[in-house]
């Protein structure tokens, strides 16, 4: 999801079903992911977002203001010109095995920075092969990459697009 004049996700009002994102890209929107559904206590909707680059988004990765349970894990929230990861409870949040790295305004905001360093949670450089032309496969050294988690815990891959480059390389 690229390209666009708004949030690349938004999911707001009574929304009627279950949300799963998974293996996306949102890239280069004016946001990446919004979260803000109206919960009437009486239906049961969750959120899933896994294995998801939430991208270079000239607002925040993303931002979760309800309280309708979410999973997420497995993504990489970088390089965004606002918040990484901003949410406003973590009640019915999990959340596994995440980068969110080089967020103008906070890697991890307000509730959310009780996630930052558990469960796998990480902020460190995705070492994108060439983010400048919107390449965001990983190197083979990215602390994304399996068997590379910096922390040494068992996360497989994180974020949608596997190793496309050797060496080191970087977010400058």
């Amino acid at each position: 999801i690229a390209g666009n004049g708004g949030v690349g996700v938004v999911v707001s009002s009574y929304w009627g079903s279950d949300l799963i994102l998974q293996d996306c890209i949102i890239e280069h929107n004016a946001s990446g992911i919004q979260l803000s559904r109206e919960h009437n206590g009486d239906d049961f909707w969750n959120y899933e977002i896994t294995r998801c680059t939430v991208v270079s988004n000239d607002g925040f990765g993303i931002y979760k203001t309800d309280n309708i349970p979410l999973l997420l894990n497995n993504c990489v929230v970088a390089l965004n010109q606002a918040s990484g990861i901003d949410i406003s409870t973590l009640a019915g949040v999990t959340a596994y095995c995440n980068d969110s790295y080089g967020n103008i305004a906070g890697d991890w905001v307000n509730a959310a920075g009780a996630l930052s360093g558990m469960d796998g949670n990480f902020s460190a450089d995705p070492l994108f092969c060439d983010p400048t032309h919107r390449d965001y496969t990983i190197s083979e050294d990215s602390p994304c990459a399996p068997g590379n988690h910096p922390d040494g815990a068992d996360c497989g891959l994180i974020g949608a697009l596997g190793v496309g480059c050797a060496g080191p390389v970087g977010v400058e």
